[in-house]
């Protein structure tokens, strides 16, 4: 059977629970999104949550809800999509490139107070593959500095510092459920607040800046002030019944995508061409990625391929690109990383069988 880089398992429920709602005349923003608002809140255990169109759409609210714009900065790591980047920039503020840590693929907090400057105003982490950043010292300097902290935790559904689950560490954390993440809605992503207030405001500002909560008068009309631009970031009720199916069987999901880590880690941590990446007892990696380093990269690529097992470097250091100003200087792990990195397949549909040929393969390899 051929092995796959990434697969994403739908709920077979989906269907059936399509039909219905297609079955109503409205199947835009309505009580299904809230639904599954609800439901995620309550399975993941995170407070303030709202559903929207995308991840990126997520990352962009954050910022909007803090004020950030033009003249600002806000410090982010290379290692991630671009999307990261570009949610900085339509704002209008400059994203500021800080190194990572050459055995995570994570920001760097170290290299973050470097690049705090008088126009800073916000700190994006990116948890690399699903394994968390350092959260503890990247706050203290957040409240040091009086910076918003974001977390893009587009790979991290499920993952926990400390014991606690990303989503409840920072001012906001974004999540992502594109389809090819072990959560996905087809598109879509999610929107933790850590207070009320802001959660309001995000509320109001993923569609049009309205409060939808607001009553209809005699004439059936929604009354609403608008004093600042909304957008139309809302998820829709398909893309929502399909999320919240998917959320009846992504725990199981996790539990079998952990498992494979395992026995990546148990056979990987020895070999002399492979390197695993860190992994600290204080975390829970939810590895949305499995990423190793290989010196001799491009021979692995060619001998995996061979062998029919798809390996990727999913995202390369977003910061080469001109839009962004072309590669930032002095990031050394970066550029470390950028050389020699890539991931192997991780997700629930690989079979055992599949399992042991990539471990034997990659046990195999000699450059």
């Amino acid at each position: 059977m051929k092995i796959n880089f990434f697969s994403t398992s739908l709920n077979s429920s989906i269907n059936q629970k399509l039909n219905k709602l297609f079955q109503k005349k409205i199947i835009s923003s309505g009580n299904v999104s809230d639904q599954f608002e609800k439901k995620f809140s309550k399975l993941f255990n995170l407070k303030y949550c709202t559903a929207v169109n995308s991840g990126t759409s997520a990352l962009h609210l954050a910022l909007k809800c803090r004020k950030i714009g033009v003249g600002d900065e806000v410090i982010i790591p290379a290692q991630t999509f671009i999307a990261t980047g570009l949610a900085v920039m339509y704002t209008g503020a400059k994203p500021v490139f800080a190194d990572i840590q050459k055995n995570t693929g994570n920001i760097c907090y170290k290299s973050i107070i470097k690049k705090i400057s008088k126009k800073t105003k916000a700190i994006i982490v990116v948890h690399w593959g699903g394994y968390p950043c350092d959260m503890f010292e990247i706050k203290k300097i957040a409240k040091k500095y009086n910076l918003t902290l974001i977390e893009d935790a587009a790979h991290a559904l499920g993952a926990k510092y400390r014991k606690v689950e990303i989503g409840n560490i920072s001012d906001f954390t974004c999540f992502s459920f594109q389809a090819k993440k072990q959560l996905t809605t087809g598109d879509g992503g999610m929107i933790v607040c850590r207070t009320k207030k802001d959660h309001f405001f995000v509320q109001k500002l993923k569609w049009f800046n309205i409060d939808r909560k607001t009553k209809l008068n005699f004439q059936g009309e929604r009354l609403y002030k608008i004093s600042e631009i909304g957008y139309k970031y809302h998820l829709n009720d398909i893309a929502s019944t399909i999320g919240i199916e998917n959320l009846r069987i992504i725990k199981n999901k996790l539990r079998y995508i952990n498992y494979i880590a395992k026995i990546y880690d148990k056979n990987f941590k020895d070999l002399k061409e492979i390197k695993v990446l860190e992994k600290k007892k204080d975390r829970i990696s939810s590895h949305w990625l499995y990423t190793i380093l290989v010196k001799k990269r491009t021979s692995f690529y060619n001998y995996m391929k061979k062998n029919n097992i798809p390996i990727s470097l999913v995202h390369r250091r977003i910061d080469r690109y001109k839009v962004f100003g072309g590669r930032t200087k002095n990031l050394k792990n970066q550029e470390y990383f950028d050389k020699n990195h890539i991931c192997l397949p991780i997700h629930e549909q690989l079979s055992k069988y599949q399992i042991a040929k990539i471990v034997k393969k990659v046990k195999n390899f000699k450059s």
